[in-house]
């Protein structure tokens, strides 16, 4: 039979061949096993048939009618069976001649072949004397690494390890990454190494690949740290190291080894009983010096032959750090006059969020004072800031200008005083502005958000407008926040009144003007699992593929005289999405009640809006361009008569246009609605016309 629905390349086509398999399809009795059989491009099937069953190609008309007139160019295995190759993508329906007036026949589903995949590997390396310049140095290091999509922006972690020195990613697609070190705080990036070669001195904790299918890259990410002791051989490096009281020491060895702290008499007889210091495990680990005087370690490994060494602690005076949380009412750094301390959640981390180590936390107030620190790195987080925007910070008194940051990290020395301000906004914010509130009139939308941001004294009670113009303080049920304020969601269309109850009679209240929602829609559509013909039948305010199909196992694939991959999808174009596992799809979002098309001359793939159109209703600008049905997926194609939500559609045009789809009433002018199928292609096949 001629093609039907080709995606192959050449490089597919190789591929293919490497990964071709062997199935089987058997009779038994009157009935082909199994009678539906799920293929790749280029497998072979091995029909194992008794001598009176052959297997005979025919269109899916005469399939469905039980008739055996042969397609052209179909299969056919003998009497006995045989074996065949299909690389054509889509449904090919086989009958047994003799017995099909007994219901003997079956299917072979040939499914597009998956794209070939890139691999990506991250490394993490520890350089003792922090010079890019010298290798010899280096010991692999067990870190945090993630591999984005995208950017480290769109959010999208394909892969990451909290701690390793390895992070390989494979079966990704062509397209853009970023590998990261992602909680290297007290390190510093001092170079990386990209595919083998050294990229000089660069203090950048990511990279970037912009990379097709089928290729390996790699990136190691080499950084350096005070106080740092490594193993040579047996030996460590420095075997003497002097530092402050509070200061980190970190230990970066190989396999195999171990330290322990011991005690001066342990330490002299190569001894490795502990003395209830540090101890830690094969590769190292940190350790901070927390009181003056000697610490003596050995390797637990290899204290026998003398694996050991010191270190000298100076002591020094505590330092004080203060972490305060600010509300911006304009959202803009620039201005500091609308800001008011915001009760938040706040935590001091020693070293890094990912060393999990909490100095101290408070989980709601404007301000965290930590005191008695010693000397070293320390991380100060808003930990739970959704779904506010943090747009600036100011650190010991300096404004950082617009950061969106969610912590600051410290090296701190001794006897210090450091203060970070974390300066947040969130839409329809109202604070407290003396004894009124700002705005006293604020418009929202149904189902939003109203954040009361106040000083402690003050309250927010929503009142009928009777009370609301009496300056009196008697709840109507609505909502009723405490003293500093909270937030409160807007349901109810109309004007919502409130007051502050301490503060009613002094004429301390507002007005919140809510407004219906744009409409909104929504359906649950049951899909298959692998391969679907798609589209985004609403407006989205997010529109990457893994965030609208959680289950999908590969970027979109969108037609543009061949394919391409988009990680983000828009409304129009229809595209294949695989997914694991059948399952039901629940989309929403706004209405789209109709929506002109792009289409190029030959095939293409279009979407839908948000309610079923009748293919016979879609106007073509300009008039009289398709030229053949619209054809759906499902296990095989089919031609449609309605265009379903959420579903993809194949349509062949003689040029260039647009098809304008749309649920308002009333039929298309004739001269723009699609002509009938041309000659010679059959209908109801479930098959793709050649393109």
């Amino acid at each position: 039979m001629k093609p039907l629905f080709l995606i192959l390349v050449a490089a597919v086509l190789v591929s293919t061949a490497l990964r071709a398999a062997q199935h089987t399809i058997n009779s038994a009795g009157f009935t082909f096993s199994p009678t539906v059989l799920n293929v790749s491009p280029g497998d072979t099937i091995v029909f194992s048939i008794s001598g009176s069953h052959n297997a005979v190609q025919v269109a899916q008309s005469t399939w469905n009618v039980n008739g055996s007139l042969p397609l052209s160019g179909g299969f056919t295995v003998p009497f006995g069976g045989g074996s065949i190759v299909l690389t054509d993508t889509g449904t090919h329906f086989y009958i047994c001649t003799p017995h099909i007036s007994l219901g003997m026949k079956g299917r072979i589903i040939v499914n597009p072949p998956p794209p070939p995949t890139t691999t990506i590997t991250l490394n993490s390396l520890a350089d003792q004397d922090g010079l890019h310049g010298t290798t010899t140095d280096r010991v692999a290091k067990n870190w945090g690494l993630k591999l984005y999509q995208d950017s480290i922006g769109s959010g999208i972690v394909l892969d990451s390890i909290a701690s390793g020195t390895t992070l390989a990613v494979a079966g990704l697609g062509a397209g853009t990454y970023v590998a990261f070190e992602n909680d290297s705080a007290s390190w510093s990036h001092i170079s990386l190494i990209v595919d083998g070669v050294p990229q000089g001195a660069t203090s950048q904790g990511s990279w970037t690949f912009t990379v097709p299918a089928g290729e390996t890259h790699s990136v190691s990410f080499v950084n350096t740290v005070p106080n740092m002791i490594i193993n040579s051989g047996l030996a460590f490096t420095p075997d003497t190291l002097t530092v402050d009281v509070g200061d980190t020491v970190w230990f970066v060895l190989t396999p195999g080894h171990l330290v322990r702290e011991v005690s001066q008499a342990t330490w002299l007889a190569n001894g490795t009983a502990s003395n209830g210091g540090f101890n830690l495990p094969t590769g190292g680990g940190s350790s901070v010096a927390e009181a003056g005087g000697i610490v003596y370690y050995v390797c637990v490994a290899h204290a026998g032959s003398g694996s050991k060494g010191l270190v000298m602690v100076n002591p020094i005076p505590p330092s004080t750090i203060t972490l305060n949380s600010f509300a911006d009412q304009d959202g803009s750094h620039a201005t500091a006059a609308d800001r008011i301390g915001k009760t938040w959640s706040m935590r001091l981390y020693q070293d890094s969020v990912g060393s999990g180590i909490v100095v101290d936390s408070v989980n709601s107030a404007s301000s965290l004072v930590v005191g008695g620190l010693a000397p070293g790195v320390y991380v100060a987080v808003e930990a739970d800031s959704a779904p506010w925007t943090h747009i600036s910070q100011t650190v010991d008194g300096a404004p950082q200008g617009a950061t969106a940051a969610t912590s600051r990290s410290f090296s701190v020395g001794s006897g210090e005083s450091r203060t970070v301000d974390f300066i947040n906004h969130v839409p329809n914010m109202i604070i407290s502005s003396g004894f009124a509130f700002s705005p006293e009139t604020l418009s929202v939308d149904s189902g939003e958000t109203v954040w009361f941001v106040l000083d402690s004294q003050h309250t927010a009670r929503e009142v009928d407008s009777a009370a609301w113009v009496a300056n009196d303080t008697l709840s109507n049920g609505g909502f009723d926040l405490p003293e500093g304020g909270g937030a409160a969601q807007m349901n109810v269309a109309g004007v919502a009144y409130y007051v502050c109850v301490p503060h009613a009679s002094g004429g301390m209240k507002g007005i919140i003007s809510v407004v219906v929602q744009p409409s909104q829609g929504a359906l649950s559509d049951t899909v298959a699992d692998g391969w679907n013909l798609l589209s985004y039948p609403y407006l989205m305010e997010d529109t990457v593929v893994s965030a609208l199909y959680p289950a999908a196992s590969t970027p979109a694939y969108i037609y543009e005289s061949g394919y391409t991959t988009r990680t983000s999808i828009g409304n129009g174009p229809g595209y294949w999405i695989k997914l694991n596992g059948a399952q039901v799809l629940e989309l929403s979002g706004l209405l789209v009640e109709s929506d002109t098309i792009p289409v190029a001359q030959g095939w293409n793939i279009v979407g839908t809006i948000s309610e079923p159109v009748g293919t016979a209703s879609i106007v073509s600008v300009p008039p009289g361009l398709v030229t053949s049905s619209f054809y759906g997926y499902d296990a095989g194609y089919l031609s449609a008569d309605t265009l379903r939500p959420g579903r993809g559609y194949w349509v062949k045009v003689s040029a260039a246009g647009s098809l304008i789809i749309s649920s308002a009433p009333g039929a298309a002018p004739a001269a723009g609605r699609f002509r009938d199928l041309p000659d010679g292609v059959s209908r109801g096949t479930g098959h793709k016309p050649n393109h």
